[in-house]
């Protein structure tokens, strides 16, 4: 595709982080304004949002740092071209959860609440970063396919997809995983407003449905940055070890039940804790 989208004077503008940029910006619109209708401090939505941006971009570089620390020893200056790529999600959704974390412990707020706010347009956010982020910049791809496009798609020599399989048609893995965001979105959001009873559910429902569909989708990525733990597993199409993602998905769909069922059975002061007032 199109890593580079243009260059102004020795400025490059990259499509990885102009789509990270917009990802963000639109989630935090979205739920800063829903958060207002809910009756939630929008200062208090907007100074979170912060904090969760810095911390997701610190947990998803370090994560990939990790992953590929044999390199960064050697080009060490490169740690900081996130610009470039090089964000693993898990990484910076954990590193979000937690400056989130933190930030309403400070100013004494209820961190499910806020979580479930933000939880549908983190989905929004992802997919909006894959399919223009990752998608433009030929990183996160599949395997090879004979599939036409949008299945499967031919990547710039200049990417990294174009550099692993140069002319060769890759799985559009990064717009399955677009399609997952998407899900997780319009999913939350009929939960939200038909089926959610307390705080926490749609925050669980996010790990569980998000980890599920990154485990199934990465079978087929083509990507061996990613890295792989473990023994190689028999699968009924061949063997292989675990990526990465796939083994903190395991923990994290665990997880994510756990949220969820504790919120489904949540009280407070001995009886069902209350909805909020959707207006």
């Amino acid at each position: 595709m199109y890593p580079i989208l243009f260059h102004y004077g020795p400025i490059t503008i990259h499509a990885y982080g102009v789509a990270m940029a917009t990802a963000f910006i639109v989630a935090i619109y979205l739920a800063t304004r829903k958060g207002k209708k809910l009756g939630m401090d929008p200062n208090i939505v907007l100074d979170m949002s912060f904090w969760i941006m810095i911390g997701s971009i610190i947990g998803a570089r370090i994560i990939f740092i990790i992953t590929m620390w044999g390199y960064y020893m050697q080009n060490p200056l490169e740690m900081l071209e996130i610009w470039k790529g090089g964000l693993v999600f898990y990484g910076g959704l954990f590193g979000g959860i937690l400056a989130m974390y933190i930030y309403l412990k400070w100013v004494q707020q209820e961190f499910f609440k806020f979580a479930d706010l933000i939880s549908p347009y983190m989905g929004l956010g992802y997919a909006i970063h894959r399919a223009f982020g990752c998608y433009m910049n030929g990183c996160c791809f599949g395997r090879p396919t004979t599939l036409p496009w949008p299945l499967g798609s031919v990547f710039s020599s200049t990417s990294d997809a174009g550099l692993a399989y140069p002319g060769q048609r890759l799985l559009s893995t990064e717009l399955f995983e677009s399609v997952n965001g998407l899900i997780l979105f319009f999913f939350l959001l009929w939960y939200e407003k038909h089926l959610k009873k307390h705080n926490g559910e749609l925050v669980g429902l996010f790990l569980v449905l998000y980890s599920f569909n990154r485990f199934v989708i990465e079978f087929f990525r083509g990507d061996v940055i990613r890295g792989f733990v473990g023994p190689s597993i028999a699968w009924p199409w061949g063997s292989s070890q675990l990526s990465t993602s796939q083994f903190i998905a395991i923990p994290t769909f665990i997880a994510g039940w756990i949220i969820f069922f504790w919120a489904r059975s949540r009280k407070e002061n001995g009886k069902p804790a209350k909805l909020q007032v959707h207006q």
